[in-house]
């Protein structure tokens, strides 16, 4: 494999001015020479390292390639994906065992209280705070710290690695904001149709667990959500919307669609990381407006190229959707949202809306590349 840095006589750290001097002096100087049999290579060299996704590509793979010694052979990806999968399952489970032991001890409950508390789910603020201790928990150390290991022992990475481009503004965030909000209404009419859903009877064995599942599910986010003060509205902030969004952000869209976008194409490593995010939850009945979502993330990922950007979006979403449960629950019109339904026409317009907002965000990325 050629080195298409050493073929432009730049530096890898070189910039597109750099890059864009020393192409039109080979041009020149092979018109000068009649060497145009030898442009084409150059040409490439030019399109790849002028183009910042593509340059990005070439970095991590190709030049790893050149660098990597035969002795010290590179992990195969699917050696990455057991090693990554292994470590968040594992993650999730010591989570789950360290948040069960503090809560004993900070909240000074005895074990059969505890498991009273985890089998019937009484409505009191012990049941909800220890309920989002183990949410925030099993996120924090099966999806942060998980990523972040991944990245320092087997990547040999930094949290920096997951950005190829370090320069975002403000105006990216309000965009993302704005994007975020705007979708809302489109994926309602998603969580509507998907609710409505019926199985053909050979998979009724299947529908009525996940009917079940989504019974249980919906119990648990009531309780969760049925804050009594601020303080507790604060905390479950805090355990559903800001862990959460840093934790799946970092291992779904920062490290296993960055790896899949280097094997496969972007759009296909984006559409099927987002099928494994909605179906890591088992939510048969919310798998389609969550897929929708991670399909957002993982474009905003990439377009942006930060990761900070698809976490705001998604704590976006959630704390959203908290403080709109917390305020309809304390003006006592709870009821009266659950059972409105979002017109087919305005969630058309939301779709409508958030492409033509998306558009706006790729285009003002790509200039921002090439300027």
């Amino acid at each position: 494999m050629q080195n298409y840095y050493e073929i432009l006589g730049v530096s890898s750290k070189a910039d597109s001015t750099e890059i864009e001097v020393a192409y039109q002096d080979i041009i020149q100087k092979q018109k000068s020479e009649s060497l145009l049999e030898s442009t084409t290579i150059v040409q490439q060299a030019y399109e790849t390292l002028m183009d910042e996704e593509k340059r990005r590509i070439y970095d991590e793979t190709q030049l790893q390639k050149v660098n990597t010694k035969p002795s010290t052979p590179s992990r195969s990806p699917i050696a990455n994906a057991l090693i990554l999968g292994g470590l968040a399952l594992t993650g999730i489970f010591l989570g789950q065992l360290i948040a069960m032991f503090l809560v004993l001890v900070l909240f000074g409950f005895d074990m059969g209280r505890f498991q009273n508390i985890i089998q019937n789910l009484p409505n009191t603020s012990e049941t909800r705070l220890t309920m989002l201790f183990l949410n925030a928990a099993a996120s924090l150390i099966g999806f942060t710290g998980v990523s972040i290991l991944f990245l320092r022992v087997f990547d040999k990475k930094t949290l920096s690695h997951l950005n190829t481009d370090s320069n975002i503004t403000i105006f990216l965030f309000l965009q993302t904001l704005i994007i975020t909000i705007v979708v809302m209404p489109f994926n309602a009419l998603l969580i509507e149709w998907n609710l409505q859903m019926d199985l053909p009877d050979f998979l009724a064995f299947f529908e009525n667990w996940a009917k079940q599942s989504e019974d249980e599910l919906k119990l648990l986010t009531e309780i969760m959500t049925d804050f009594a003060n601020p303080i507790e509205l604060l905390i479950g902030i805090l355990a559903i919307a800001v862990i959460p969004a840093i934790g799946e952000e970092l291992l779904f869209r920062g490290m296993i669609q960055r790896k899949l976008s280097f094997m496969i194409n972007p759009h296909i490593a984006i559409w099927l990381v987002a099928i494994l995010f909605s179906a890591i939850h088992l939510q048969f009945y919310g798998f389609l407006p969550r897929m929708l979502l991670g399909i957002l993330f993982g474009y905003l990922y990439w377009w942006s190229g930060n990761i900070w950007i698809p976490i705001f979006a998604h704590f976006v979403n959630n704390a959203f959707t908290v403080l709109i449960v917390y305020f309809s629950n304390i003006s006592s019109i709870s009821g009266e949202i659950e059972e409105q339904s979002v017109p087919l026409t305005f969630s058309l317009f939301s779709l409508g809306l958030t492409l033509i907002l998306l558009y706006i965000f790729y285009r003002g990325q790509q200039k921002s590349i090439h300027a």
